[in-house]
C-alpha cells in the first residue's frame, strides 16, 4: 500500500530512523502512549490529518487493519503499511474534524472481504484513551456489549446537552416488558417521562425508538432530553425505547408482522398506560441503520399513527431478495405521498452503497412533494454521531 499523504510526525520518524540514531522507535512508542492515537495533524476548520498508528511485530501474520470513523471501511484501504526495520504500523487519511466517531482494530488480518470473521477478532486502539461501549451495563435481548474506539477532535467535543446539570429536574426511565401476541415475541420497552409528568395537562408528543436500550445505554438519551427541555429546545415528551432481540436483521427489514405489533398492541398500550397524543402529528418514530429503514416502513404504513420519522443511517440498500434491492425506495415510489414529516441523513465516513441508497431514496422524497431534511453530518455509521444527530431531527419535528 502506498500513501497518498504523510504524516509530519511520521516524516521525522523516517528521517531519525535513516540517521541511525539509537533508541529511535521506543521513543516514539513513548511519546504515543503520552499523546495518545490517533495522531491529529495540521488540524484546521475544514481538514486534517489523520494518522492510525498500531504497534505490532513484523513477522507476524497478516496485516493490520483499520475499520470505521475517517479511515473507511473498504478492505484495501483500510490496511496499515510497516514502517520498514520497526514494528510500527500506520495509515495516514485526510478528513473534516468530525463527530466522535468509532473506529476498531484487527491486528492479524488475513480476511480480504469476510466481515463476519473481522468481527470476530476486532479489537480497541492500545493507545487510544476514547472510547464507546455498546450496551455497556447488560446483555442486549441476547447481543452482548463490544467496546469501540473513538476519533475525538477537540473542536467536534460531545454535544454538551449530555453533561450532568445538578440545576436541571431529571425525568424517569422505567423498564416495561411488552409482549406480542401478532408477532409472536416479548421484549423490554424503557419509557422516559419528563421532570413534572402531569397526568392532567395537555397529553404529551410521544416518541418511539428502535434499538432502545442503545439509546439509553451507549448513548445517554434522557440526560441530554432533560437538557433540552429545561432549556426549551424540545417539548416535554414521552419516550418509549423499544428492544430489538437476537432477530433484529427479521424485526427491523420490513416485517410485517413487527409492524403490525406496533400498530394493533404497542401504539394503543402506551396510549392506555401513558398520556401521550393521538395526533399522528407530534408522534416521531425513529430508529438507526435498520431502525431507520424500518422507522420509515411503519410510517409509510401507518401514518395515521406516525406523522414524523427520523431515520439516521437508513439501510436504503435491503431488499428481501436480490431481485428486489431498495425495496423501500420502490414502495415510496409507487405510492402516493403520504401525509409524513421526514428527517433523514448519512454519516459522510459511510460506504457508498449506503449514500448511494441514501441519494436515491431522498431523490424520490423530493419528487413526490413530502416534506424532508435531508443532512450529511460529518461521521460514520455508528452510536456516537446518532447520538448527536437524533437530538437535530427531534428539534427539527418537535422543537
Amino acid at each position: 500500500m502506498v500513501e497518498t499523504m504523510r504524516s509530519p510526525r511520521m516524516a521525522r520518524l523516517t528521517e531519525d530512523l535513516a540517521s541511525g540514531q539509537p533508541g529511535v522507535v521506543e521513543a516514539f512508542w513513548e511519546e504515543m502512549k503520552e499523546r495518545g492515537t490517533p495522531l491529529l495533524e495540521d488540524v484546521t476548520e475544514d481538514v486534517a490529518l489523520v494518522t492510525f498508528v498500531v504497534r505490532r511485530a513484523a513477522e507476524e501474520e497478516g496485516v493490520v487493519f483499520v475499520a470505521g470513523g475517517p479511515a473507511g471501511v473498504h478492505p484495501e484501504t483500510c490496511k496499515l503499511t510497516l514502517v520498514p526495520g520497526t514494528d510500527i504500523w500506520y495509515r495516514t487519511v485526510e478528513s473534516e474534524p468530525c463527530l466522535p466517531t468509532t473506529y476498531l482494530v484487527s491486528l492479524n488480518d488475513t480476511f480480504g472481504g469476510d466481515w463476519a470473521a473481522r468481527n470476530e477478532v476486532f479489537v480497541t486502539d492500545p493507545l487510544n484513551p476514547h472510547t464507546s461501549r455498546l450496551n455497556p451495563y447488560r446483555d442486549y435481548e441476547g447481543f452482548k456489549g463490544k467496546t469501540y474506539s473513538l476519533v475525538v477532535f477537540p473542536s467536534k467535543p460531545i454535544s454538551p446537552c449530555y453533561g450532568e446539570r445538578e440545576q436541571v429536574a431529571k425525568g424517569r426511565v422505567v423498564e416495561h416488558r411488552f409482549k406480542s401476541e401478532i408477532h409472536g415475541s416479548e421484549r423490554s420497552v424503557y419509557v422516559y417521562t419528563p421532570a413534572g409528568y402531569d397526568v392532567d395537562g395537555e397529553k404529551y408528543p410521544l416518541v418511539i425508538l428502535h434499538d432502545g436500550i442503545a439509546y439509553i445505554d451507549t448513548v445517554q438519551t434522557p440526560l441530554a432530553f432533560d437538557n433540552l427541555i429545561a432549556d426549551g429546545e424540545l417539548p416535554p415528551m414521552v419516550v418509549a425505547y423499544v428492544n430489538t432481540t437476537h432477530k433484529r436483521m427479521a424485526e427491523l427489514t420490513c416485517s410485517e408482522t413487527y409492524a403490525g405489533a406496533f400498530a394493533e398492541e404497542l401504539v394503543p398500550w402506551l396510549r392506555e398506560q401513558f398520556h401521550v397524543t393521538s395526533d399522528p402529528k407530534r408522534v416521531v418514530i425513529a430508529g438507526s441503520s435498520l431502525g431507520g429503514l424500518m422507522s420509515l416502513y411503519m410510517a409509510h404504513r401507518n401514518p395515521e399513527l406516525y406523522g414524523n420519522v427520523i431515520a439516521l443511517s437508513g439501510s436504503y440498500w435491503w431488499g428481501p431478495d436480490e431481485e428486489h434491492p431498495e425495496w423501500l425506495t420502490a414502495q415510496f415510489a409507487a405510492s402516493e405521498k403520504a401525509p409524513l414529516s421526514i428527517y433523514a441523513n448519512m454519516g459522510a465516513f459511510e460506504a457508498a452503497k449506503m449514500h448511494d441508497g441514501f441519494d436515491r431514496f431522498t431523490s424520490v422524497l423530493e419528487q413526490k412533494g413530502y416534506d424532508f431534511t435531508r443532512t450529511i453530518f460529518k461521521g460514520g455509521h455508528d452510536y456516537p454521531c446518532w447520538g448527536e444527530t437524533i437530538l437535530d431531527g427531534l428539534k427539527k419535528l418537535l422543537g
